[in-house]
């Protein structure tokens, strides 16, 4: 490489090199990783080597290649360093962030929503700035997405107002803006956060590059009256009198009534007088039975604004013998009054209820230990209720028994609900060997009532679902094309979907006698091998009574009927149909409310579950010694009588199961969450289990099954304390033992319940000497409820305590001011203008900011990837690939306005070479005359003619003539002359002078085509 090729070649690579430095300094170009543009100090080495290497490529050559390669390496390098082109933007995006906390009176939030829209009209809005709403309290939602012409007519969001998070809106709006504007909020607010920080969050969306400016929503409350806490010691003995305290605030002196309850029954009203400020009551309070309780305070004052902030409550837990409540299908103890007289000697308090006196809270389920049911139908509790019970047993380490009967286990509804989750034993039986089921006839006369068909296939499809899977259902109707006819003849209910389907598309008409459809039921029954056969029928009672045969038919084949009477003509109908129900044992409904229909429906059909009931005696078989049957042998267990048919579940153990081929469970028990569950799928009472009163061991083995499975109390010196910090509550435990010492390197488990029933952990830390501590949040009003087990670690001695956290309104009600020191500090930190905004919309000037443009990076790496593909080939051409003037003109005339030009001279071409043509044929033509001249001249002898008409003729063709045609007949004619005159020196001159003037024309013919061609 020369001088003059290495001067051109370094000012190539340095002026590239310089354009992408200054391009990065003025930041058109940005990189990523600029740490491996120290990769480009190879450079001068790259140089050299090619300015010394021997490759023997021409100067030239050798000057392109190598500036080639330079290039490919800066641009391989440029493309690792991943480069960027900045690209920048003025314009502007803004989010107003509207609190709508319950803090903030609704007549407030108007207002905040006619300064958005009057501020945004106002504004010195450029043509592509934008603006978009955030609604917050706890939770934020984006309501309108940033638009360029904004206006609130209704909002849409739905937010938790319970608390005020700023920090959740602010980070939302962060990460909401678009990535290509400058980014502001508008933060319209009260400042009373109670969850949150945002002063953090003010912070990181200044470091963004996020102005945030302030306004203040600012309210008066004059008249208001709060509950703020009611206080109760944290440990109480039985019968020990407590003073309890309650804390008031109240804005201004007033009068008011100060209601007090326990368990939601009132047990204190007193009137008093409330001073402007905090007042504090302190009421004394006997508790005379142990147990879990609730005190609340209210208090009623004139005037005052907001009534949810008008109640507080506590808890208190007084413990005291282990408590069992006994619930049965009529409140009556005939079904366990053998196992409330075994609690009685084991000295175990003790309450009987129905149904209906189930309690509603679990803080009042809390208060027992053990939870027995005694033969009650499902039915009879609410899904809350059974939720309840449910988390009783798993949460809060409650005891649940249930004992078997008619209306028990699957026989009694239980299958997939809440309770059939914590018990040992499932209610599907399809792995049995022996699978007894059921059989269900439904007849339907339901169009003679408003929407009666309409109902009718309602309350089919509610008793379709309530059949159990194994059962057979059918569907009788009156068709008015078929008469009375088969929806669907005895089928199993393992497809319910599809039954259900059919019953939609039913029609049922008016039917005129009951006589056929008993009649096709009986016979349909006839074919079923079910151990329960039922009909329930629904009519208005009008058609021709059955003839007394056709009933005694149904009841000779233990076919009971219940009927269903809804809008009858007359008595003699209702009459009809108590008849029907009265002879097959069945039961009549007089129905007024057709809304009632389902649940009725609902619980005839559960009669075909009594095929789960196992009617006859059997020898119960002991499995295994377990904690509940220590001290019993096989042949010391009397007969049962019936049972329930139920299956176990994996983990739960069988103690005792029946003697048939199922060997169906009849004592099973396990472990469900903290808690325990036992299923006894006979009963304990006189009715399948007579031959157990009498037993010389009922006593001890009912004993050893509900002390093993009911709640264990300790009397400890463990202490719960809480205190709650916005939407946290932090859970102070004491443990001190008997003697006053610490209790250290406790091991404790702590479980919470939510107001929703749902279990949580409760992560619990020493913090100090026989001191833990725990915390979690709370996002909805109402009780939390508390459960701590613990271990003794020197005494290996378990324990638990209760307690509950009770948050009766939000923390938004307490504060009835606006937080002006707070908005004052956030506007400090992310505000150019360092102050709150003025209320005025025509002064706030929203799309206004000190901020420097956006500037958004755009990767072009892969871009420059592709040209490396390019050069590289290029320097493999420059290198590989030798071409001269004449490859490159071929390689130019490829290229299409080159291919147009040649077009252009094949058609001059064309032209000339017609032309050509034509002048030819006119030459030949000639020719031939001439030749044929000189051939009849040389016949006749007369030679002078002849030298004289080819010498004029030779000297008049045209210059261009070509003569090559002629000149082998010329030259045979010559031979044929010299035969004949080879004597003569003339003939041999003139051929000669003959042969030399046809090689001149053509010479000249030739040198003129040539001509013409150039």
């Amino acid at each position: 490489m020369n001088k003059k090729h290495l001067r051109l070649h370094l000012a190539i690579i340095i002026c590239t090199v310089t354009v992408l430095l200054l391009c990065w300094q003025f930041d058109v170009l940005d990189f990523y990783r600029p740490d491996w543009l120290f990769a480009l100090l190879v450079l001068p080495i790259f140089t050299w080597i090619a300015l010394k290497g021997i490759a023997g490529l021409p100067s030239k050559t050798n000057a392109i290649s190598t500036t080639v390669r330079h290039l490919l390496f800066i641009i391989i390098v440029v493309a690792l360093a991943d480069i960027q082109f900045v690209q920048k933007n003025n314009n502007i995006t803004v989010f107003y962030l509207i609190d709508y906390s319950a803090s903030i009176p609704e007549a407030t939030r108007d207002k905040a929503i006619e300064y958005v829209n009057a501020s945004f009209a106002k504004s010195d809005k450029k043509e592509n700035d934008m603006a978009g709403i955030i609604l917050f309290g706890d939770d934020a939602s984006v309501d309108i997405l940033p638009v360029r012409d904004l206006f609130i007519e209704e909002l849409h969001s739905f937010i938790n107002p319970n608390y005020t998070n700023l920090q959740n809106a602010v980070d939302l709006a962060a990460a909401a803006f678009p990535s290509k504007t400058r980014k502001k909020i508008i933060l319209i607010t009260d400042g009373n956060q109670n969850n949150g920080d945002i002063l953090e969050a003010t912070r990181a969306a200044a470091a963004e590059n996020i102005e945030l400016d302030v306004l203040a929503v600012s309210y008066v409350i004059q008249q208001e009256v709060l509950v703020e806490k009611v206080g109760l010691p944290e440990k109480l003995h039985l019968k020990e009198a407590f003073d309890m305290s309650v804390h008031i605030n109240s804005i201004q002196s007033t009068p008011a009534t100060l209601l007090i309850f326990r368990n939601d029954v009132e047990i204190i009203k007193q009137e008093i007088r409330l001073k402007s400020g905090e007042n504090t009551f302190i009421l004394p309070v006997r508790i005379k039975t142990p147990g879990f309780y609730k005190y609340t305070a209210r208090i009623v004052a004139p005037n005052d604004t907001i009534v949810e902030n008008n109640e507080s409550s506590n808890f208190v837990y007084i413990q005291g013998e282990s408590r069992v409540l006994f619930v049965t299908e009529d409140g009556d103890d005939h079904d366990v009054e053998h196992l409330v007289a075994i609690c009685g000697a084991e000295e175990l308090e003790t309450k009987v209820i129905g149904p209906d006196e189930f309690p509603v809270t679990l803080g009042e389920l809390q208060a027992y230990d053990l939870l027995v049911l005694a033969n009650v139908d499902a039915s009879n509790f609410s899904s809350n209720q059974m939720l309840m019970v449910k988390s009783y047993v798993n949460q809060l380490r409650g005891g649940l028994i249930m004992l078997g009967g008619e209306n028990s286990f699957g026989a009694g509804g239980y299958e997939l609900t809440p309770i059939e989750e914590v018990l040992p034993v499932r209610m599907d039986i399809r792995q049995k060997k022996i699978i007894p089921k059921g059989a269900l006839v439904i007849v339907l006369h339901t169009c003679e009532f408003a929407k009666g068909n309409y109902w009718g296939k309602q309350i089919t499809k509610a008793a379709i679902d309530t059949v159990n899977r194994q059962d057979d259902v059918g569907v009788l109707f009156y068709g008015y094309q078929g008469g009375d006819q088969w929806l669907f003849d005895l089928t199993s209910a393992a497809n319910k979907g599809r039954l259900k389907i059919k019953v939609d598309k039913c029609n049922p008409g008016d039917m005129p006698s009951f006589g056929p459809s008993f009649q096709m039921a009986v016979k349909s029954f006839a074919k079923s091998d079910a151990m329960v056969k039922h009909m329930i029928i629904i009519s208005d009672g009008d058609p021709a009574r059955p003839a007394p045969a056709d009933v005694k038919n149904l009841a000779a084949n233990n076919i009971t009927v219940s009927t269903i009477g809804i809008n009858p003509h007359s008595a003699r109908d209702v009459d009809v149909l108590k008849y029907i129900a009265a002879k097959t044992k069945g039961r009549f409904y007089n129905v007024k409310d057709p809304k009632t229909l389902p649940q009725i429906f609902v619980k005839e059909a559960k009669v075909v579950k009594r095929s789960l009931i196992f009617n006859q005696p059997f020898q119960p078989k002991l499995t295994i010694n377990s904690e509940l049957t220590k001290g019993i042998r096989q042949s010391e267990i009397p007969l049962l009588l019936a049972y329930v048919a139920t299956t176990p579940k994996d983990r739960a153990l069988v103690s005792i199961k029946s003697d048939n081929e199922n060997e169906d469970p009849i004592l099973v028990q396990w472990r469900s969450g903290l808690g325990k569950s036992v299923a006894f799928t006979s009963d304990a009472s006189s009715n399948w289990a007579k031959h157990w009163i009498g037993w010389a061991k009922y006593k001890k083995i009912w004993s050893q099954i509900i002390r093993w499975t009911a709640r264990k109390r300790d009397n400890s010196n463990v202490t719960i304390t809480k205190k709650i910090i916005g939407d946290e509550v932090v859970m102070t435990i004491d443990a001190i033992d008997e003697k006053g010492n610490y209790i250290n390197f406790n091991s404790i488990i702590g479980r919470r319940v939510d107001t929703k029933y749902k279990g949580h952990n409760l992560e619990v830390k020493q913090t100090a000497p026989g001191r833990y501590e725990a915390r979690f949040k709370i996002k909805d009003m109402g009780v939390n409820l508390v459960n701590v087990a613990y271990t003794n670690p020197l005494t290996n001695k378990e324990g638990f305590i209760q307690s509950g956290v009770s948050i009766p309104y939000s923390s938004e009600y307490k504060k009835l001011t606006t937080n002006l020191p707070l908005l004052k500090k956030v506007a400090s930190i992310g505000s150019s203008k360092k102050v709150i905004l003025n209320s005025d919309p025509a002064l706030a000037n929203i799309f206004s900011s000190p901020f420097p443009p956006a500037i958004t990076p755009e990767p072009i790496w892969e871009y420059l990837l592709a040209v490396a593909v390019l050069i590289f080939m290029m320097d493999v051409i420059v290198r590989r690939v030798i071409l001269s003037r004449e490859d490159l003109k071929e390689a130019f005339a490829e290229l299409p306005m080159f291919q147009k030009r040649r077009r252009e001279s094949a058609e001059q071409d064309d032209t000339m070479s017609a032309l050509l043509r034509r002048k030819e044929e006119v030459f030949k033509e000639s020719d031939q005359d001439f030749k044929k001249s000189l051939t009849d001249k040389a016949e006749a002898g007369d030679y002078e003619k002849v030298d004289a008409v080819s010498s004029d003729a030779e000297t008049n063709k045209p210059a261009s003539y070509d003569d090559s045609s002629t000149r082998v007949e010329s030259h045979s004619k010559d031979s044929d002359s010299s035969a004949t005159t080879s004597s003569s020196p003339a003939s041999s001159g003139d051929d000669e002078s003959y042969t030399s003037r046809l090689l001149a024309a053509k010479r000249r013919a030739r040198k003129d085509e040539e001509e013409s061609k150039e």
